[in-house]
């Protein structure tokens, strides 16, 4: 519906839209308790994707994945103090540094996706932009060819 022009929608809504959508995902990830975090991180991982394929902006979709970086390690280090036993031991088993890690290279490739994603649709564009303007240029030179021929054939008789 988009994109036969039925619904109106200008990038503002859309960038609108996607605060308030990354927005509800912060919200959902601090309410989440411990046991669903590591159960939802594909979730929200794809969800993190549509978001930045939504947007079209490698910037402003990066800037809202380093916050969701951020807020995941910063769950991530709640739940550790909360789980932490009275004998020192943990039971959450994946590493801090290890997490911590794995959550910066996934806002990378998230980043670098939507980056790459945004520089294919505007080369799709360009490729349409120069393809109106030879076909422009095309109408006018058979324009000109028109005329010429129609001033000949005047001219003959």
């Amino acid at each position: 519906p988009i994109a036969s022009g039925m619904v109106k929608i200008t990038s503002r809504q859309l960038e609108a839209s996607a605060l308030v959508l990354h927005g509800i995902m912060l919200l959902n990830l601090v309410c989440v308790p411990p046991d669903l975090f590591f159960t939802r991180a594909g979730a929200r991982v794809c969800f993190k994707l549509a978001l930045g394929m939504l947007l079209l902006d490698f910037r402003l979709s990066s800037m809202f994945n380093v916050v969701s970086m951020l807020a995941h390690i910063w769950k991530y280090d709640r739940m550790r103090a909360d789980f932490e036993l009275a004998d020192g031991a943990l039971p959450l088993t994946v590493p801090p540094l290890h997490f911590a890690f794995t959550e910066v290279m996934t806002c990378v490739g998230l980043s670098w996706l939507c980056l790459t994603v945004e520089q294919l649709e505007w080369a799709r564009v360009s490729a349409a932009c120069e393809l109106e303007e030879a076909s422009r240029k095309s109408d006018h030179v058979m324009l000109q060819a028109s005329k010429r021929m129609i001033s000949a054939l005047c001219d003959a008789e």
